[in-house]
């Protein structure tokens, strides 16, 4: 086909060339036509190259001898070497009508590998010992295999299909039963069965264990053995089957290991055939354990145990959406009791919240309206698309599970039949009366239902908090109900009061100290890992808190839980001196109150609080919080003690400080505290404002010279003299910026004194650029006019 299609192309390019087709063959004329390879070589005066000559090292197609093919001209040639692909494939180069050919072969069908260009045969043979010498199920031996033999090893995932070596067939089915055993099913490579396979390693079981075969009408089902029974080097040891009745005996079939079930008579022990019966064990002691501890409804339990010889075992399950079934020990013998759950139930377990409500879809219907039990009555619905339905069923005959609706949730009321119950219906009352109460009398921890009948009427009444702090507690008084007003120190929630433990929870960047009472009660040096310590704590308790910080920001965080209050650090909170006087944090006014907003991680956990971060930006600061359980904390403390215009006073107020000052030469701004809101007084000094106060002028004894800005804060800085602003000495000098404000409130470096005037230097401040000032001096009148 390639020379046709050669000629061809030849054909074409002479035609488009307009050559002659015409020319002779040996009319010694060297025609266009004509060539010097294949047409007409003896006209073009060119003698023909010879042929190319193949040559193959191993004669031919030989699987097991590496072997070359060469294809040699008159002064070279090309080779072609036979190659492996892989294990499996092999590339044998052959010489076919003398050119250079390969052919793919399968190495594993001659039981060999390819390695370097040639199928190789495994020189391994299989072999099968056993140590009692065969079929001998009275004694125990082993059997043992040639772990080189690596035919039958293979490994399978769970639920998948896998095709055995050696042209045994499939597997069609695998899962792992347990821990001690796997299920396989095999076919042969026809569809049928696949009765005799022997197999070394499947998922995640060692090498070498064997597999027993039970043969059905159209499968085989192979179970694994752990390696309890793996002696290792492909050895597997004689053990009991069916528990104690059988025998599993290992013994070899050729080369392979086989096991055998047999039927022991008296039963089998360590792989072993009894020679006669064994006796029965004595009777175990009675007993009960309870996997978690008693009544605990919020923790899935189980129970087992045994009396005279008859194990018993129960497990906790949820009777209805708001009632679990809870197994516990009585003594040595196991026992069970319906509980409400408030936020229902699952699984077996109280839920500790409440269900999220029902999407529109589910709805449930009660044949009877609800907890009537004198009729019986039936409850169904459907609930996030599962469907339930449940009839009202006596427990005993002194109780009966009404079912009733919630929305559309179906809940169960275990309540009391005073007169019997029969086909789940209460039986009709008489004038006898009755009081059952579920929580057995005043028990204000536990949620609790009382029925019965008093003068012929019937009740039904559950515990419920009145308000946050009150709960309604019903009880029985003999056959009479009685009903209590309980305070809730903790608080009243879903029936029950709350049982919160008082505690502190406190961490501070970079130490924090906590007392009680005047006693250490620890001191952390991580800020970013929160201690808490759960302590009983009194109205009229002293907690102290102090802070130490070394560098960079002092923060602070508290949070005190005390008889259900919750007492949070916030802008209320004020520091306290040694002597627990309050103060203010000198720190320029940086002060604040900050939102944690996030979680405090304590150990291991993380846990929520609402508390504030009271912080500063000091360095090497002692921060000291005082707090008395009980009194209330002071929103607002000014440092002057209120209308105090000769004293320059800083206000503490929601987290900010707020300090006296001068807004001109007589005027001041007056902050003073009014109860827990503050006021801000303008006032006129009878002389002059300096600093945040009114200064007399006959003490001062001087007049102030006019106001002089004789440099702006270019080149090294802002310098402002005061050697030619007073004939006389000068009292008392004052720097100002242009804008109006003291250079104590500018935050800069600066330097006011009488010996030269002010001064600002640019390179020493954070922005690298002095304010522009202005200065003015108060020269003394008395000796100006003397």
């Amino acid at each position: 086909m390639k020379k046709i299609l050669l000629s061809i192309i030849v054909l074409l390019v002479l035609f488009v060339a307009g050559c002659d087709l015409g020319a002779l063959c040996g009319d010694g004329v060297c025609d266009p036509s004509e060539d010097w390879i294949d047409n007409c070589p003896e006209d073009c005066n060119v003698r023909p190259l010879p042929k190319p000559v193949c040559v193959d090292s191993d004669s031919g197609q030989d699987f097991f001898v590496k072997g070359e093919v060469s294809l040699i001209y008159e002064s070279h040639g090309v080779s072609y070497p036979d190659t492996c692909v892989n294990d499996n494939f092999l590339i044998e180069q052959y010489c076919h009508e003398n050119n250079p050919e390969g052919v793919e072969v399968e190495c594993y069908d001659f039981d060999a590998t390819c390695n370097d260009g040639a199928c190789v045969k495994s020189e391994t043979v299989g072999s099968c010992s056993d140590s009692d010498g065969g079929f001998y199920y009275n004694v125990r031996g082993f059997g043992c295999v040639n772990e080189e033999d690596k035919r039958m090893t293979f490994t399978l995932e769970e639920g998948a299909e896998a095709i055995l070596p050696d042209g045994l067939g499939r597997i069609e089915y695998y899962k792992k039963l347990s821990e001690d055993e796997v299920i396989l099913v095999l076919r042969n490579g026809e569809g049928g069965m696949s009765s005799n396979v022997s197999i070394h390693e499947v998922g995640d079981f060692p090498k070498f264990i064997y597999f027993l075969a039970h043969i059905s009408l159209d499968s085989i089902v192979i179970y694994a053995y752990p390696d309890i029974d793996y002696k290792g080097e492909g050895c597997v040891i004689d053990k009991c089957a069916n528990g104690i009745e059988d025998v599993n005996e290992v013994y070899c079939d050729g080369t392979l290991l086989e096991r055998s079930i047999v039927d022991c008579s008296y039963g089998c022990e360590s792989g072993v055939c009894l020679s006669s019966p064994v006796p029965p064990p004595p009777l175990p002691e009675d007993f009960c354990f309870d996997s978690d501890g008693g009544v605990v409804l919020d923790i899935l339990g189980f129970v087992n145990g045994s009396v005279n010889g008859d194990s018993f075992s129960g497990r906790d399950f949820c009777a209805a959406d708001k009632v679990v079934y809870e197994y516990f020990c009585d003594g040595d013998s196991i026992n069970a009791s319906l509980y409400d759950c408030s936020y229902g139930c699952e699984n077996g377990v109280c839920l500790s919240s409440p269900i999220p409500p029902p999407v529109p879809t589910n709805f449930c219907f009660d044949s009877d309206g609800g907890v009537v039990l004198d009729v019986l009555g039936f409850v169904n619905g459907s609930f996030n698309g599962d469907s339930f339905s449940f009839v009202d069923v006596c427990v005993g005959d002194r109780a009966v599970n009404e079912y009733y609706c919630i929305g559309d949730y179906a809940n169960v009321s275990p309540s009391y039949c005073p007169y019997g119950c029969e086909n789940g219906v209460c039986k009709p009352a008489t004038l006898k009366d009755s009081c059952f109460d579920s929580d057995n009398g005043t028990n204000p921890e536990v949620f609790g239902r009382t029925n019965g009948y008093f003068s012929g009427a019937f009740f039904n009444l559950t515990d419920y908090c009145v308000n946050k702090s009150i709960l309604r507690e019903y009880s029985c008084a003999g056959y009479a109900l009685k009903y209590s007003s309980i305070a809730c120190e903790d608080g009243c929630q879903n029936g029950v009061c709350l049982n919160i433990p008082d505690s502190i929870l406190a961490t501070g960047d970079d130490q924090i100290s906590v007392y009680l009472n005047g006693n250490l009660l620890g001191i952390s040096n991580k800020w970013s890992e929160a201690q808490l310590f759960e302590l009983d704590l009194n109205e009229g308790d002293e907690l102290l808190f102090t802070v130490r910080n070394s560098g960079g920001s002092a923060g602070f965080l508290a949070e005190i839980n005390f008889k259900g209050q919750k007492i949070i650090s916030d802008s209320s909170w004020i520091p306290t001196k040694e002597d627990n006087t309050p103060t203010i944090v000198d720190d320029k006014g940086v002060y604040g109150v900050y939102p944690w907003n996030k979680n405090v991680k304590l150990k291991d956990e993380t846990i929520q609080t609402s508390a504030h971060w009271i912080w500063s930006k000091s360095n090497d600061l002692v921060l000291r919080f005082r707090i008395i359980i009980g009194e209330k904390l002071p929103k607002c403390f000014d440092s002057d003690g209120g209308k105090n215009f000769n004293l320059k006073g800083t206000m503490f107020y929601n987290g900010k400080l707020l300090s006296d000052s001068c807004l001109s030469e007589r005027q001041i701004l007056e902050y003073v505290c009014d109860g827990d809101n503050y006021q801000v007084i303008n006032q006129t000094c009878p002389s002059v404002c300096e600093n945040g106060a009114c200064v007399k002028k006959e003490l001062l004894n001087c007049d102030w010279s006019l106001w002089s800005d004789r440099d702006d804060p270019g080149g090294n800085g802002d310098f402002e003299p005061i050697t030619s602003l007073c004939a006389s000495t000068p009292k008392l000098v004052e720097c100002y910026t242009t804008k109006g404000e003291s250079w104590n409130d500018a935050g800069e470096k600066y330097t006011c004194d009488l010996s030269y005037g002010g001064r600002c230097i640019n390179s020493q401040q954070s922005d690298g650029r002095c304010q522009d000032y202005k200065v003015r001096v108060c020269c003394d009148y008395s000796r100006s006019e003397s």
